[in-house]
């Protein structure tokens, strides 16, 4: 306090209005206001009063508030009906916090913005455990449990940001309820947010407080409608949320702890496999079909789109060329527009490649080994020798070669019915 004083004293009336001219202010009215973009507030207005508690200097407030006839600024709201108080909370200023409720925003602790979001909220969203507690200790212990307007409360915002810390901070303070909150509270669990966050030592956490609720999935609302249809879907599960993500060490730990039996499961009318190919995780992808999702490079989603043509779609080549070899562009399959070129110019290049390599390499081979058997009485070479090789030098062979030449000759078809 002695600092922040001795601070106060330094300030003078031309420093703090070529302070106000650098934030934007214009003139010598300290009730004036500017527009800028702050943290989750887009384009919103803030006063000379709002600006210092954001920026977190405690000696411009005590000098607006005694000298600059701002005192009434301390009531300042904003146009989303955050507080002082929220803002200081939100930039993770302590010293503001106090300084404001010793100013008397004490009222605004357990105050909420038009979302239903009081400082408690905001600052479990940023992830600041010593506002949070702070906040606790000064009448907001009924804000842990309470509601916002969009069915959150403060741990499921704290679990979706991943703070690990404010969340066990938060399960030590109220067992019961936020227990609850972790498992039921929707619009989606603590494992989905987890597994989102990519946060192993989260779930982990989960895990070990809650058992297997922790695992449930996450059951689509009743009556939920896509235009005229009733959508019935199968739950979002912790593992599609993971492959959704490509985060392939969730994956591997949900499997382990037996999370995650069934890897063809659906949810949202898609499979782990699909939803991985469709945002290009290519390791998931793999991972998923050593499981025993092989099938499922096949399976289309609830509009008909398979996983080639959804990887083709977002023009991940990567995971269109891993399908392609192993078998996922058969029978009617196709590739979006988007990547067909790109596609037909890479099998076309796999088969010549190939055909290369045997018809010239090999040829040539047979020929040099059968003159040196005859001269040396060495053995026959194995016929599978030189496939092998080439398999090393990355020529495309076997199975592999098989579905590349069907793509080929199936774009060969789309080309020649189209012209």
């Amino acid at each position: 306090m002695t600092t922040t004083m001795t601070t106060t004293t330094a300030l003078t009336t031309a420093s703090v209005l070529s302070w106000l001219q650098a934030q934007g202010f214009a003139g010598t009215d300290f009730r004036s206001s500017i527009r800028i973009r702050h943290g989750r507030f887009w384009g919103c207005t803030r006063t000379p009063m709002m600006q210092a508690c954001i920026l977190g200097r405690v000696d411009l407030c005590e000098w607006l508030f005694t000298h600059g006839g701002a005192a009434e600024a301390i009531a300042d709201v904003g146009e989303f009906g955050e507080t002082l108080l929220m803002l200081a909370c939100m930039e993770n200023h302590l010293n503001m916090c106090e300084w404001l409720f010793t100013r008397g925003a004490a009222a605004d602790v357990q105050r909420a913005d038009d979302s239903g979001e009081t400082p408690m909220y905001i600052a479990c969203w940023n992830g600041h455990l010593s506002i949070c507690k702070w906040l606790y200790a000064h009448g907001a212990a009924a804000d842990v449990r309470r509601v916002d307007n969009f069915n959150r409360t403060p741990i499921t915002w704290a679990c979706e940001r991943g703070h690990l810390e404010v969340c066990q901070w938060l399960y030590a303070v109220e067992p019961q309820a936020t227990l609850v909150d972790l498992t039921q509270r929707r619009p989606r669990t603590a494992m989905l947010s987890a597994c989102a966050c990519n946060r192993l030592d989260f779930c982990k956490w989960l895990l070990a407080i809650a058992g297997a609720a922790a695992l449930q999935a996450h059951e689509v609302p009743p009556g939920l409608m896509h235009g005229s249809k009733k959508i019935s879907y199968a739950p979002y599960t912790p593992l599609f949320m993971a492959c959704e993500m490509g985060h392939l060490e969730v994956c591997k730990w949900l499997r382990a702890i037996g999370g995650a039996n069934d890897v063809t499961t659906a949810s949202y009318g898609c499979t782990p496999m699909l939803i991985a190919c469709q945002r290009g995780h290519l390791k998931v992808c793999q991972w998923l079909y050593a499981q025993g999702a092989s099938k499922d490079i096949y399976t289309p989603n609830s509009q008909g789109n398979t996983p080639l043509f959804q990887a083709s779609r977002n023009e991940h080549l990567a995971v269109c060329q891993w399908l392609i070899l192993r078998g996922g562009a058969r029978g009617d399959v196709m590739c979006h527009p988007a990547l067909f070129q790109i596609l037909q110019a890479w099998a076309n290049s796999v088969v010549r490649t190939h055909d290369l390599f045997y018809g010239v390499v090999l040829r040539a081979s047979v020929v040099a080994s059968r003159r040196l058997q005859r001269r040396c009485f060495l053995p026959r070479l194995p016929r599978d020798a030189l496939q092998r090789i080439g398999a090393m030098l990355g020529v495309v062979c076997g199975q592999e070669l098989r579905y590349v030449r069907e793509f080929s000759l199936s774009c060969q078809q789309q080309q020649a019915s189209a012209g």
